[in-house]
């Protein structure tokens, strides 16, 4: 049986005590792990495989509960969000701010570049 959940196309196989487990490629995971800028040695990459097969059967298990009875909410717990008022205060003199970070330019921070090629 194949099915499509988010774009990926998924096989599920039946194991021994009946329940069906969902298979997730090698190449699927070496796509997860490049998208998450990770560098995965192959005994890593198997156990991640084996690891994110696990909860997509979780996943595909927790499909299968009927929660037509539950009535749809927000918060399980009521919430009680006491949020405390807005009072006017003297706003911060960006010298002052600059003069507290590790490293400005211009009139602004200063920070690490992280993306390629920027």
């Amino acid at each position: 049986m194949l099915l499509r959940r988010g774009g990926l196309r998924r096989e599920r196989h039946v194991c021994y005590y009946g329940l069906a487990l969902m298979s997730i490629s090698r190449d699927e995971v070496r796509r997860i792990a490049e998208l998450a800028r990770l560098e995965l040695d192959e005994p890593t990459l198997e156990a991640l495989r084996a690891d994110l097969a696990r909860i997509l059967d979780y996943v595909a298990e927790l499909d299968t509960v009927d929660v037509s009875a539950v009535e749809p909410t927000f918060h399980a717990p009521p919430i009680d969000a006491r949020l405390r008022p807005i009072l006017p205060s003297t706003p911060l003199l960006r010298e002052e701010v600059l003069a507290a970070a590790p490293r400005h330019e211009e009139g602004a921070f200063a920070v690490p570049r992280i993306l390629e090629g920027s």
